[in-house]
């Protein structure tokens, strides 16, 4: 089994968390506007983010002034 790295967000609810989000609202970001979320291979249903990564994606804009209010 494959584990995330260390420092990550695990889990829907903890990265929407992180995000001041619900977990629906994380899974949509992912979706529909390339939200930095891994799935490790082989596990259904697992995902974890480095909070980094999602620091960058937010700066880069990737939630819009539009989207952060969803």
């Amino acid at each position: 089994m494959t584990e995330a790295p260390r420092n990550t967000l695990v889990g829907w609810k903890t990265i929407g968390e992180y995000l001041g989000k619900d977990a629906r609202t994380a899974m949509r970001w992912k979706q529909s506007r390339g939200l930095p979320v891994h799935a490790p291979s082989g596990e259904r249903g697992s995902v974890y983010a480095d909070p980094g990564e999602l620091d960058a994606w937010l700066r880069g804009g990737g939630a819009s002034p539009a989207g952060a209010a969803a």
